[in-house]
């Protein structure tokens, strides 16, 4: 399908900085090895990468640990179950399972790596779930511009195809609740190399849930371009205008050397002196009219368990088990889509098409909407509109 037309749209959603938004990422429990942990700016770093605002990329003062796998470990928020609910402390093992097989709340099945030259630079960056001492390296697959990647054999990975960005699924929860305590990410020297061969530079790190609309949008749909100029007539009757919205990418493609008048650059197309310069930003008008109840509201507004199991539920002994999914585990689109984007407050990942894989097929979006309505329209089966427009 080209580029712009929409099909089945994704929308790539940070948990972190909503975490970030409503208070509850702990900083004070980031932990921090050797690149990230020097001259006591890696908490700062962290901060930058973890606020979805790529067009800047960070130096990773890597120094003379080249060879040396550098990580910085981010807390979830969510308990393994073993001690009672505190404060915004998420439990998301089932009631009475203090270590669940099936972790339904624990949804973070993406990372994205953003405006980096990880190909430059020889590094294979790769995640993994950690309970504080013990990592557990998931099964992935590659979404765009991630290569292979073994669990448990790190040195037989190698780096990106290109500079630019990289997204992965992963396609695994972890085996014990505990592991599900923090997300660790690690970058390490790709397969053939024993160190970095340049700085390596990062503009941020995506963390959260792939949020894919279960059903397609209606076949009216409408997008514009808008570069946001305002013109006004001087006294003397000459026209000016100024332009907002026309400016380089920020993070499809690594942004810190520029390439020159050069007729080479990574993928053999020749580079110019715009550096693939973009103009305007896109807006999408989507309507989904066939959606089910389920598909768009959860089955429990909670984001604990606490008190729902059995005969505690209100007093009711036949609640249904999916009521013992919380906001953060289901699948429905106010809790994975609208409620971790503050409905509309944050930015996303969006993807309009998701059989597009090439890099023009991304962008950072947000929902432009000062309200939502949800309107019924059959038995238990409701439209649902969406504005959402591209951020520059």
């Amino acid at each position: 399908m080209a580029s712009g037309q929409v099909a089945q749209p994704e929308f790539y959603v940070d948990y972190f900085l909503w975490l970030n938004t409503i208070g509850s990422l702990d900083y004070n429990n980031i932990s921090l090895t050797n690149a990230f942990d020097t001259d006591d700016t890696g908490i700062e770093l962290c901060s930058s990468l973890l606020r979805l605002n790529p067009s800047i990329a960070s130096p990773i003062p890597i120094g003379d640990d080249s060879d040396a796998t550098h990580d910085f470990i981010v807390p979830t928020g969510m308990s393994d179950g073993s001690v009672d609910d505190i404060g915004n402390v998420v439990d998301i093992t089932t009631a009475g399972d203090e270590d669940p097989t099936d972790l339904d709340n624990f949804n973070i099945d993406y990372v994205a790596y953003l405006n980096h030259n990880f190909k430059t630079a020889k590094c294979y960056p790769y995640p993994s779930f950690n309970d504080g001492t013990t990592d557990q390296i998931p099964q992935t697959s590659e979404i765009i511009n991630y290569p292979s990647m073994v669990p448990g054999d790190i040195g037989a990975s190698t780096e990106p195809s290109f500079d630019g960005f990289s997204i992965l699924g992963i396609s695994e929860t972890p085996d014990n609740a505990s592991l599900c305590k923090n997300i660790k990410n690690s970058f390490a020297a790709a397969s053939g190399y024993t160190d970095l061969q340049t700085t390596l530079f990062l503009g941020s790190v995506s963390m959260g849930h792939k949020y894919t609309c279960p059903v397609s949008p209606d076949l009216r749909i409408s997008m514009q371009y808008d570069v946001g100029y305002k013109r006004k007539d001087t006294i003397n009757g000459r026209r000016v205008a100024h332009l907002n919205w026309f400016r380089e990418t920020g993070w499809e493609q690594f942004g810190i050397k520029k390439p020159s008048w050069s007729l080479d650059d990574q993928i053999g197309r020749g580079a110019h002196r715009f550096n693939w310069r973009k103009s305007g930003r896109r807006t999408w008008n989507l309507n989904f009219s066939y959606m089910s109840s389920g598909n768009v509201f959860p089955d429990n507004l909670g984001l604990t368990t606490t008190g729902m199991s059995g005969d505690d539920f209100l007093g009711d002994s036949s609640v249904d088990a999916d009521a013992l999914n919380t906001l953060m585990g289901d699948d429905s689109m106010i809790a994975q889509l609208l409620h971790k984007t503050c409905f509309g407050y944050l930015p996303f990942i969006f993807r309009p098409d998701n059989t597009y894989a090439r890099s023009d097929g991304f962008c950072i979006a947000m929902i432009d909407m000062k309200k939502f309505t949800i309107k019924q329209v059959a038995h238990k089966i409701w439209s649902v509109k969406l504005k959402i427009v591209e951020v520059i």
